[in-house]
């Protein structure tokens, strides 16, 4: 890494990864936080990370090299915005357009503020992207159900098998800031929230590999039904654990039945305590009221 910011300025560039990414961020993070990437969130799950790109070798920036260099990350997130080429490399890819910059930077362009917004005349309805992996980034119309279905299913394929993954969701440009595109109803609608949940589910399993906790870390599962996609994790009823935030929880009780509680219902009747350290946020379960006292969700799943 260069030693000096008039040197290290040129080459830093803009990425966007999820929370838990790059492999070992959340260790580096615990164990010694000068080391770890800086990063700002940019949507649910997804953060904003700056890199120096050199000609052997790509770098994530620490907050060692920010005191190296005498800046703070503000600067350095400026920096690698401004030395992104916002739109080489766009072509017509049947109802899309495809952005193939050739310099593996091509998810970053959501990162620029109206860069999506840019394609309002060329769309119809709504601008909306995938980046399932670095490399990928794709524009349709929110009017044309036809492509957005389409460009949600390969988003999640291409996620799924992605070497450097980024989100299986869909996302528009509000008031400049980087959103999901969700809808309530139809056939769409359980596919958007499906691919958010997968987003938020592997950040919650890297985290399981990665922090280090005397308490148990409940999985996160996604449970996904013809109208609709929810999240979910089991609390035990014989051992202290910190749940993901769910849509909802399966409580057991010590004879092996079990209730499917709303998040929120469980939250007001249980003593709960955030993990202020946990990323992405878990909270312990102190002590709970019996099953009967909970009230039943619309659902009913059961987790083996």
């Amino acid at each position: 890494m260069p030693a000096s910011w008039g040197e290290a300025r040129e080459r830093l560039l803009p990425v966007v990864r999820g929370i838990c990414r790059p492999p070992g961020s959340l260790t580096r993070l615990e164990e010694d936080p000068r080391h770890a990437p800086i990063r700002r969130p940019v949507a649910p799950f997804l953060s904003e990370l700056v890199v120096w790109d050199g000609d052997e070798t790509r770098r994530y920036v620490t907050p060692e090299h920010l005191e190296r260099w005498g800046i703070d990350g503000h600067r350095a997130f400026h920096a690698a915005r401004a030395n992104l080429a916002p739109t080489e490399g766009l072509t017509r890819d049947g109802p899309f357009f495809r952005l193939d910059a050739g310099d593996g930077y091509e998810s970053s362009r959501l990162l620029l503020p109206g860069w999506l917004r840019a394609f309002e005349d060329l769309v119809p309805g709504q601008p909306l992207a995938a980046a399932p992996d670095a490399r990928t980034l794709l524009v349709c119309g929110s009017d044309d159900e036809d492509a957005v279905s389409q460009l949600a299913e390969y988003a999640f394929r291409a996620y799924r098998n992605a070497g450097d993954p980024v989100s299986p969701g869909l996302y528009t440009e509000h008031e400049g800031q980087l959103v999901p595109w969700l809808v309530h109803h139809g056939s769409l609608a359980p596919v958007l929230r499906r691919n958010q949940l997968v987003l938020a589910g592997q950040q919650y399993r890297l985290q399981q590999h990665e922090v280090t906790s005397d308490t148990h870390l409940a999985d996160f599962s996604v449970f996904v039904g013809p109208e609709f996609a929810v999240s979910l994790a089991q609390l035990p009823p014989d051992r202290p654990v910190l749940l993901p935030v769910v849509d909802f929880i399966v409580v057991l009780d010590p004879s092996g039945e079990s209730r499917t509680v709303a998040w929120e219902a469980l939250m007001e009747r249980a003593e709960v305590e955030p993990a202020l350290e946990m990323v992405p946020p878990r909270v312990a379960v102190r002590s709970r009221p019996p099953l009967v006292d909970l009230p039943e969700a619309p659902i009913r799943v059961t987790l083996k």
